[in-house]
């Protein structure tokens, strides 16, 4: 299997992950910022409203407690990154009596208009960089499942994320001739090895997406469907695939997945239509057909019940022009 088919690959792609700096600055306790749920984070980043935006929180210095509403404080310290995937709204601060910033307004604000903030950093300060991922498609996919509500990842532990953390501080901080492009490569990167990260690293109890990425057999067997999407796939074909009988496939796909190997053939199905959908020309019955459906009316009714949308109105929306670079 070449490296560009494997499945976090693939979805990827789907996802169409995308990102912005919003925060720079350093702030001198006691400070407390709060920040809103994905669908105002879309508003005020000017990203589409049909993404999940999630906030990602990087400390560069000092520390900080970032709180989710209703919710368990996570504490991070320089050099870690928190990235709040579940998309609600939480609370960032550092020291007790103050009253928290909604972002929105912290934005419109000058650096010297608080007595916390400023854009240089002291004793005692913490200096933070934040921002966004855009993440489409989203809610139809099996990663809904396997991301945690806030990912906390220790400076240290992957040097490649904190050679990506380097780049992006280096960036914001020194910007140059081409900065706005360079950085929202550097946040495509971030997030897909936040990812890659997070996969090995999540409770082991819980059935998780990233998880089974690790288990060769089940590995196979989605390998196989994200290659061949349209195939008359059959848990006895999936099942060659992985070299296990169809029961040991069934059982290792509930145990790694959470889901039937049949219901997630389903469920890459209807994603990989969406994305030709929104991304192609392609007339409706020939994505039905690449998806494995030779009637465009099953089709349209399996595309309703996954996305909410008949498959001309997802288009519609989709290529509207809503979706906006986030300036």
């Amino acid at each position: 299997m070449k490296n560009e088919d494997d499945p976090l690959s693939d979805l990827l792609r789907v996802l169409r992950v995308n990102g912005a700096l919003v925060l720079h600055d350093s702030y001198a306790p006691p400070w407390s910022v709060s920040v809103p749920d994905s669908a105002t984070l879309a508003q005020i980043c000017g990203l589409s409203a049909t993404d999940r935006v999630v906030a990602f929180h990087l400390v560069q210095q000092g520390r900080l407690e970032l709180t989710p509403i209703g919710g368990t404080p996570t504490e991070a310290n320089a050099g870690d990154l928190l990235i709040a995937f579940g998309g609600q709204p939480h609370q960032l601060s550092c020291g007790a009596g103050t009253q928290p910033i909604p972002l929105a307004r912290l934005l419109k604000l000058p650096h010297n208009s608080t007595d916390t903030r400023s854009l240089e950093s002291g004793y005692g300060h913490t200096r933070l960089l934040c921002g966004v991922f855009g993440l489409g498609d989203l809610e139809g996919s099996p990663l809904v499942r396997a991301l945690p509500t806030v990912a906390h990842i220790p400076s240290g532990a992957s040097d490649t994320l904190d050679a990506l953390v380097s780049v992006l501080a280096s960036e914001a901080d020194h910007p140059r001739p081409g900065s706005g492009f360079a950085v929202g490569r550097v946040l495509e990167l971030l997030c897909s090895e936040a990812l890659r990260h997070i996969g090995p690293t999540s409770d082991p109890v819980k059935s998780t997406w990233l998880r089974a990425l690790a288990g060769p057999a089940v590995n196979a067997a989605m390998s196989a469907v994200h290659r061949e999407p349209g195939r008359d796939w059959t848990v006895r074909r999936l099942a060659n695939e992985a070299l296990l009988s169809p029961s040991r496939l069934t059982v290792g796909f509930r145990l790694a997945v959470g889901q039937s190997p049949m219901s997630y053939v389903g469920q890459w199905r209807m994603l990989v239509a969406a994305r030709l959908l929104r991304d192609g020309d392609a007339q409706i019955q020939q994505v039905a057909e690449h998806v494995g459906y030779t009637s465009q009316a099953s089709f349209s009714r399996a595309f309703q019940r996954s996305h909410g949308l008949a498959p001309r109105e997802y288009r519609t929306i989709q290529t509207s022009g809503r979706h906006v670079t986030a300036q």
